[in-house]
């Protein structure tokens, strides 16, 4: 039985739908709870990624990133208040980067640029680290589930965009192949939380002198994060396909 592929311009926007939608779903979850601000966050998500779409669609390539004027003073706009709002008390203070991040992310995967699936995993996981009103040492095993499922749906989208990245420029993959890995990864996650006591990976941190229920525990946890994602950037890129060869000149 032949796999469908990833071929269509259909397929292509579908890809991008589902990966917004899961991407959607890790702001929600980086509420680390479930009331009306998760929907908030969840339809800020949406409206970043439908202004960063818009605005692509508007001016096109003058948008794409790279190192110019105007993507230095949108990484200002948009940066500014993503990180001035790290000490926010309350999700009312914590608003404001919401829209910026989705905004920020969106322009990537407009783009179709090489950081976007990087984005995406990134994203919900600094949210979900950084939560307003809640101190990281008073996390409890409920917050600890939503953490996880935010970086499982960042890891969600990020896949999927990386699919369709690749069937741009390389042999496309079959949808069976990509509902295999994202399911193994659901799978793997939730053992892991299941069994979370029985691993201890805080000894591990530990035994550095890291104490990871502490402000240095936390920052080092989004250290070795952004390392994995830059090696995993590095090595997992996709192939482009080698060019016919050049026809020989003719001889006389």
């Amino acid at each position: 039985m032949k796999l469908r592929t990833l071929r269509t311009p259909s397929d292509s926007a579908l890809m991008r739908l589902l990966s917004g939608a899961a991407l959607t779903l890790g702001f929600g979850a980086s509420r680390l709870a479930w009331d009306g601000w998760s929907l908030f966050f969840m339809l800020s998500c949406a409206g970043g990624l439908g202004v960063a779409y818009g605005i692509v669609a508007i001016w096109g390539e003058r948008t794409r990133p790279r190192f110019n004027l105007f993507w230095l003073l949108t990484l200002l706009v948009l940066g500014i208040p993503i990180f001035a709002s790290i000490a926010a008390q309350t999700p009312e203070d914590a608003i404001v980067r919401y829209v910026p991040l989705a905004i920020l992310v969106g322009l990537f995967v407009a783009h179709s640029h090489v950081l976007g699936p990087t984005l995406l995993i990134g994203a919900p996981i600094f949210l979900a680290v950084f939560p307003p009103g809640l101190e990281w040492q008073d996390a409890t095993d409920g917050h600890a589930w939503f953490i996880a499922f935010a970086g499982l749906f960042g890891i969600i989208a990020a896949t999927i965009e990386r699919d369709r990245l690749h069937a741009e420029n390389s042999p496309p993959i079959p949808w069976l192949w990509s509902v295999i890995r994202l399911g193994l990864v659901t799978m793997w996650t939730i053992l892991v939380m299941m069994f979370k006591e029985e691993v201890q990976v805080g000894r591990l941190f530990a035994s550095f002198g890291l104490d990871p229920r502490g402000e240095l525990g936390r920052w080092a946890l989004l250290a070795l994060f952004v390392l994995a994602l830059i090696t995993a950037t590095f090595l997992f890129r996709g192939k482009k396909p080698t060019p016919p060869p050049q026809d020989a000149p003719p001889t006389a």
